[in-house]
């Protein structure tokens, strides 16, 4: 409001694990549905709430719409997305991601070796998900944190 420029981004993260159902009625309720009338721009020009029953100019936001399998998209909602794809790092780009995610937070020894285990897995097939390594350099810092118990 104080800039007068009314262009937010939203993100959604993992859409294709988001459902369909339908009500007892037989109308559809699911994510996916109410996001067809909001990424139409003429239908996004005057969206009406389903709540309020009021119609809001929704036309200028902007939405990234995340996921980890594009078959389990809704079609319809698929149609009305330009896709990127993008792939797992390679080595030397996961190796800095997790010494950027880790820095300040671990000690670069406990580091090295998180890069060392990612790098070894990553080369028998087994990629750790970017989501687990957060989760693993987390842990690491909450240890390093935690009181010295003797």
């Amino acid at each position: 409001m104080n800039t007068g420029i009314a262009n937010p981004i939203i993100i959604v993260d993992e859409i294709d694990k988001c459902g369909r159902a339908m009500t007892s009625g037989g109308t559809r309720v699911s994510l996916p549905d109410a996001l067809l009338g909001l990424l139409e721009l003429s239908s996004s020009h005057a969206w009406e709430c389903p709540f309020t029953r009021r119609s809001f100019n929704m036309s200028q936001i902007s939405w990234v719409l995340t996921a980890n399998d594009i078959d389990g998209i809704f079609p319809p909602l698929l149609d009305r997305c330009r896709v990127f794809h993008v792939e797992y790092p390679v080595p030397d780009d996961l190796a800095q991601l997790i010494r950027a995610q880790s820095s300040g937070r671990i000690f670069d020894e406990v580091a090295d070796l998180l890069v060392e285990r990612a790098l070894k897995a990553t080369s028998m097939g087994k990629q750790p998900t970017l989501r687990r390594l957060q989760q693993l350099i987390d842990e690491a810092a909450d240890v390093s944190t935690s009181p010295v118990l003797h």
